[in-house]
């Protein structure tokens, strides 16, 4: 612990200081040798003396060597020529790592040299540019930063500006003064030591930030039905490991060709119970498709039987199925394209760090592949979970997982299928 009364720093002028490092030399045959370095960051060196200061400075400085005990406590200390930072990258987000530690950079060609800062004020923190709340988006103790919410998204740069202090104690219990003018005359003056500073790390504090639980998920399967009917059973479908909190998404599509207009899905039950619907998309002619995804909390049993609803009779029904255990059961957000050609873009789908995306994409040419391309518009890579599930009618589903490590309001997924048209369905969880 270091403690937080700072000494007189009006040696200055006096002072000689610099890094020391701790290095192993063994001499070898030839005149070679082995070099091993036992510091990789340094410790500084202050040698000072207050020569010839007024009698209450020293008298205070002896207060200050009395209250640390000699060389017992470790104290702060401001290094004259080293002691601001300003919008100083200390690292960069990787939407997992919460805790970051304040250093300074020292620019070299060969190796740069980033020195920990323990002890700060007038501390301002950014993230990508944006400045962060202390005690609302942030913690901090002892040169560290811990991010209380979401973990800086990939590629976000982490920037201090902040005023700092070394902390130092002293090499020996034993400092001189020196008396040269008796303390009873009118213009009293003392000297003390010279004595040595010797800097001290500071041990990485508890800062109380439990990192986040990453997405926990599964994609469990699908089933094509091609039957003519109004409602589809599907029984005792796979769900996986059951658990607290555990979110059951459902993709749901169908796409008829010759009963006119498109079927809307008018209800989906799991086990009895009413799952909430998401994003949907009804077509307005014949041949186009319907898609839909639905969720609920299931937290029991590994199979579920899922029923869907049609408004009326259609041709075929396809589902595809995800266990997830998200931190809440509603989704981020949802998205849907409208039928507009060959190729779609969703747009504006909000991520979020240990989050995960969720896409449908149906699409309704004969070629195989159905989709000529699809892309992710973030910095995460789209997991194809589903590969081209063809109905007798030609409708094709796809299903994508993305696993989302950036905080995002404005992420796009694109596909492409030449040859017939493509609607996509998305919705995000954290």
């Amino acid at each position: 612990m270091t403690d937080t009364v700072a000494i007189n720093d009006k040696w200055a002028l006096d002072a000689r200081m610099g890094p020391v490092f701790q290095t192993t030399v063994t001499p070898l045959m030839g005149g070679y040798e082995d070099r091993n370095q036992d510091w990789p960051i340094a410790l500084w060196k202050y040698e000072v003396e207050l020569r010839n200061r007024p009698i209450a400075e020293i008298r205070a400085f002896v207060a200050h060597l009395l209250g640390r005990r000699g060389s017992m406590h470790v104290f702060p200390l401001r290094d004259p020529l080293d002691n601001t930072l300003t919008d100083e990258n200390i690292g960069t987000g990787n939407g997992v790592t919460l805790e970051f530690q304040i250093k300074k950079t020292y620019a070299d060609d060969d190796r740069p040299y980033r020195r920990p800062i323990a002890i700060v004020s007038n501390l301002v923190v950014k993230v990508d540019g944006v400045t962060q709340v202390e005690s609302v988006d942030f913690n901090t103790e002892d040169g560290w930063i811990g991010f209380l919410n979401d973990p800086p998204a990939a590629g976000k740069a982490i920037t201090v500006s902040c005023d700092f202090l070394i902390p130092v104690r002293f090499e020996a219990d034993q400092n001189f003064l020196t008396l040269p003018i008796g303390p009873g005359t009118s213009n009293a003056f003392a000297s003390a030591g010279p004595f040595v500073l010797l800097e001290r790390h500071v041990p990485k504090p508890d800062l109380g930030i439990t990192p986040p639980t990453p997405m926990v998920y599964s994609y469990e399967g699908s089933t094509l039905d091609n039957s003519n009917l109004t409602t589809y059973t599907f029984a005792a479908k796979n769900v996986g490991a059951a658990g607290a909190g555990r979110v059951i998404a459902l993709a749901v599509q169908t796409r008829p060709t010759s009963i006119g207009t498109p079927r809307s899905i008018t209800g989906v039950t799991a086990d009895g119970g009413a799952m909430t619907a998401g994003p949907s998309f009804t077509g307005g002619s014949s041949g186009q498709p319907t898609i839909a995804w639905f969720y609920r909390v299931i937290p029991t049993g590994t199979t579920v039987t899922f029923v869907v609803t049609f408004s009326n009779g259609t041709q075929n029904c396809a589902i595809g199925t995800y266990r997830l255990f998200p931190a809440s059961s509603t989704p981020v957000d949802t998205a849907v394209t409208a039928l507009t050609g060959t190729s779609a873009m969703l747009t504006d789908l909000e991520v979020k760090t240990q989050g995960l995306a969720l896409i449908l994409v149906d699409s309704g040419r004969t070629a195989t592949p159905q989709l000529n391309s699809n892309s992710w518009g973030g910095v995460d890579t789209p997991i194809h979970d589903l590969t081209d599930q063809i109905s007798d009618q030609n409708g094709s589903l796809n299903l994508f997982s993305i696993p989302t490590t950036e905080n995002d309001t404005s992420r796009d997924f694109t596909a492409t299928a030449s040859g017939d048209s493509v609607v996509i369905a998305g919705m995000s969880f954290q």
